[in-house]
């Protein structure tokens, strides 16, 4: 061994080979734009396809498909049910979540876990979507974009720091939807829309002093925290079936088949079926 060199296993030895290969705060540059241009488009397609969804919608209120069993939740459940078959399609697809056959078996216990996400996962939209319906697509986009670990800051800037960044940030984002909800007129979504049922998801909030569109802010609002605290506790959830890509793509096929199901009660209840091959592109698109 040579005179001042360390030895073998020791702490300097240690620290060379724990030294990371790109320096902080160093990244490579070349790849930014490709980001940039990716995540704008990925918004671009997710805000749009929100207001195809609310078109479809609105169009579907003309002659809603209203079931002895369901009621004025058809049109939603019918619409959810094939957007949501669509996407476990495409999920099994790309994901490929029974690629691995020794991971592909899933125990009962399992099984029952992914249902109990999938029932969860489907009462979450089709309040964001009666959401949508009452306030239109440009306040949900607006509301439903914020991500997770936006909301938990803000909830931390009210109750934990108090101070700083995260709690101007609260404020900003209180303010916004105190804004939302006093300087909102309510109707522009509902006045162009001959034959107009007289039961609907606007009918029940039309007598209150909210208009309907407020109600809907509100409800988009507690779906923001309603979504980070399901997504939390469906970690553990995800960490067991292998990641939360596998998760989310067997969460949406059994969502989809529970929808399924639901839509054929729906029609054996004398409901009628959503025009959906002469929008067979919206909803693929949504």
């Amino acid at each position: 061994m040579l005179v001042g060199a360390p030895p073998i296993g020791s702490a300097d030895d240690a620290s060379k080979n724990m030294t990371p290969k790109y320096p902080r705060g160093r990244h490579d540059k070349s790849k930014t734009p490709w980001f940039y241009g990716l995540l704008i488009c990925c918004k671009s397609f997710s805000a749009l396809s929100t207001f195809f969804l609310f078109d479809f919608l609105r169009n579907g209120e003309r002659s809603p498909p209203t079931g002895a069993v369901f009621g004025n939740w058809s049109l939603l459940i019918q619409t959810l049910s094939v957007v949501q078959i669509l996407s476990g399609i495409i999920y099994i697809v790309v994901q490929k979540p029974f690629s691995n056959w020794k991971s592909a078996k899933l125990s009962k216990k399992e099984c029952l876990r992914i249902f109990r996400h999938a029932v969860i996962s489907i009462i979450f939209m089709l309040v964001w979507m009666s959401g949508l319906q009452l306030c239109g697509p440009f306040r949900t986009v607006i509301i439903a974009s914020h991500y997770n670990f936006v909301l938990a800051g803000i909830l931390s800037g009210f109750f934990i720091s108090k101070t700083g960044a995260k709690l101007r940030g609260g404020v900003l984002f209180a303010t916004g939807i105190l804004m939302l909800l006093l300087f909102d007129n309510g109707d522009s979504t509902k006045k162009d829309i001959p034959g107009r049922p007289t039961k609907s998801p606007e009918s029940d909030v039309e007598q209150s002093f909210l208009s309907a569109s407020s109600v809907g802010i509100l409800i988009l609002v507690l779906c923001l925290f309603y979504k980070m605290g399901f997504e939390a506790f469906a970690k553990n959830l995800a960490v067991d079936l292998g990641g939360s890509k596998r998760l989310h793509a067997l969460s949406t096929l059994a969502s989809g088949l529970i929808l399924l199901l639901m839509y054929f009660v729906d029609l054996m209840s004398g409901s009628d079926m959503i025009p959906f091959w002469s929008n067979v592109f919206t909803l693929l698109f949504t």
